[in-house]
């Protein structure tokens, strides 16, 4: 079984990318995924180290995710108006 040797959750999606995106994904998902973690993961939790992530955490990051969607949304919206 794969153990990956990543400390920060940047370093194990770099890792899981590079042994299981490269092989498994179409180009075009794999440059949407990269720019996801890039621009969704990195600059809230990406710095981290993996033994800090709590289920509390997460739960709190996945609020801000969807807070900051329905922002974009909105203002998606305002434009096409």
């Amino acid at each position: 079984a794969f153990v990956p040797s990543a400390r920060s959750v940047d370093e194990l999606l770099e890792e899981y990318i590079k042994n299981y995106g490269t092989q498994n994904w179409s180009h075009g998902y794999y440059y949407k995924a990269q720019s996801l973690i890039k621009h969704y993961v990195s600059p809230f939790i990406g710095k981290m180290k993996i033994k800090d992530l709590s289920p509390r955490l997460i739960e709190n990051y996945y609020r801000n995710l969807l807070q900051i969607d329905n922002a974009l949304s909105h203002n998606q919206v305002g434009k096409r108006q």
